[in-house]
């Protein structure tokens, strides 16, 4: 009897002809399926929101930030939560399989960029519903990370501003930069290949040139050739 109770009950908080007495009703019932489906549907009635926004249970609230059908106007009320937890959620935001986010007012991203927890900023930068201006304005920020992000953005960026990044000197910057540029023509693709050899192998030479024998060490083993071992090298065992 109680599944039938529960379908029924979660067909009412999916149903966009429910009035706001009847959702708020629901939201005081404990049951977790519909606290999920609220803060998810379409067309929610204001008092709906301001109720959620109020709920006593932190996971109740945050489930805003998840959500992909709440207004960004609401979802940015959230940096006024007070939990220490809302940032963070808010920061990584809702995440639909091929649907398009309305990303945050710029207010909330102002407050979101410079929020005195690393792992915010970071999170924020490279959320996928964060606007593109807001990128643009991260390629001279003073931590590498956003500026790494602004790449995200290449093709609005100044040409001076994209000279810069692929100049800068946080190497995983330039290769943010360069993975972009190198779209661009074979110049600069054979720019960013040298860059990615030089940060992995120390020069750029080392993918473009024939590759050499490998060397050995003596305390390593060494594949067999059919001459007696130098003193100081083992042979390989046989594969199995």
């Amino acid at each position: 009897m109680s599944s039938l109770i529960d379908r029924a009950l979660n067909g009412l908080a999916v149903n966009p002809a429910a009035p706001s007495s009847v959702l708020l009703r629901l939201l005081r019932w404990d049951d977790d399926s519909i606290r999920f489906i609220l803060p998810r549907r379409g067309n929610l009635p204001d008092d709906v929101f301001d109720a959620l926004l109020a709920h006593p249970e932190d996971r109740v609230r945050l489930s805003l930030a998840e959500s992909w059908t709440a207004p960004p106007e609401v979802r940015a009320r959230l940096l006024d939560d007070p939990s220490p937890r809302a940032a963070l959620a808010l920061a990584v935001g809702a995440t639909p399989y091929r649907e398009a986010i309305p990303p945050l007012p710029d207010h909330a991203y102002e407050r979101l960029l410079t929020h005195p927890r690393e792992l915010v900023r970071h999170e924020t930068a490279f959320s996928p519903t964060v606007a593109p201006h807001v990128l643009v304005g991260l390629a001279g920020h003073d931590d590498p990370v956003l500026r790494r992000a602004s790449c995200r953005v290449w093709d609005r960026l100044p040409p001076t501003v994209r000279r810069a990044l692929l100049e800068d000197h946080d190497p995983e910057v330039r290769n943010a930069a360069q993975v972009q540029a190198c779209q661009d023509g074979a110049e600069l693709t054979v720019e960013a290949a040298d860059e990615l050899a030089r940060s992995a192998y120390g020069s750029p030479r080392s993918w473009r040139g024939p590759r050499s024998a490998p060397r050995w060490p003596s305390t390593s083993c060494a594949p067999s050739t059919g001459q007696p071992p130098s003193p100081g090298t083992r042979r390989c065992p046989p594969a199995s």
